[in-house]
């Protein structure tokens, strides 16, 4: 490299740059398979999806106000002083 000028290597590097991006980008050969499994995948989300939204949601407050009555009373009669909350 010392014997040739700088001058003179560029176009040869300026070439070789130029070949290598040219090149065509490597293509992943299960490539339709993933597509294939995530439209699978983004499919089934969209079903599970639905049917949370189509579902009403069912709170029975007076079964809570039963269990924490019940519990109070339970608590009430573990205690050895008075239950305050």
């Amino acid at each position: 490299m010392g014997d040739r000028p700088l001058f003179l290597l560029r176009p040869i590097v300026s070439n070789i740059t130029t070949l290598i991006d040219a090149a065509p980008p490597k293509k992943s050969l299960n490539n339709d398979k993933r597509k294939m499994s995530l439209m699978k995948i983004t499919m089934e989300n969209q079903l599970i999806l639905k049917r949370l939204q189509k579902r009403e949601s069912y709170y029975n407050v007076e079964s809570w106000e039963v269990d924490y009555r019940k519990r109070e009373k339970i608590l009430k009669k573990m205690c050895e002083y008075p239950y305050i909350l």
